[in-house]
């Protein structure tokens, strides 16, 4: 019952139901529009991708920004979740159960930030 308005929202979206409003006409559509007919005679190329500086001729679009600062904040966040997870097995077998679950949690939350930050991780 929970997920009868997510299937409602799949069928209208697909065109499986007909509600015009609510989904909207597919790509193949506008591809079939009189004003694309007539840009596509012109020359006018549909764009290849959905980022701008793809597919395009070297020089015409700015290329993305770079990724060092992203991988080197991802190397830091993860080199700390390694060493908080030391840290964890040390306090933990010393003892002190609760502060090692603090580190625990924090290995956890550096870990998550990390593969976040790093677009390689």
């Amino acid at each position: 019952m929970a997920l009868l308005p997510a299937a409602g929202w799949i069928a209208i979206r697909q065109a499986w139901l007909p509600f015009g409003r609510l989904a909207p006409r597919r790509l193949r559509y506008a591809r079939q529009h009189p004003d694309v007919v007539r840009h596509r005679e012109d020359g006018w190329r549909f764009r290849p991708g959905p980022f701008p500086y793809r597919g395009f001729p070297e020089g015409t679009v700015p290329l993305p920004p770079s990724q060092r600062i992203r991988r080197i904040g991802g190397v830091v966040l993860t080199v700390l979740a390694v060493a908080c997870f030391v840290a964890t097995v040390v306090i933990y077998f010393r003892g002190s159960n609760e502060l090692a679950g603090g580190f625990l949690a924090a290995t956890a939350g550096l870990g998550f930030l990390a593969t976040k930050v790093n677009p390689e991780a």
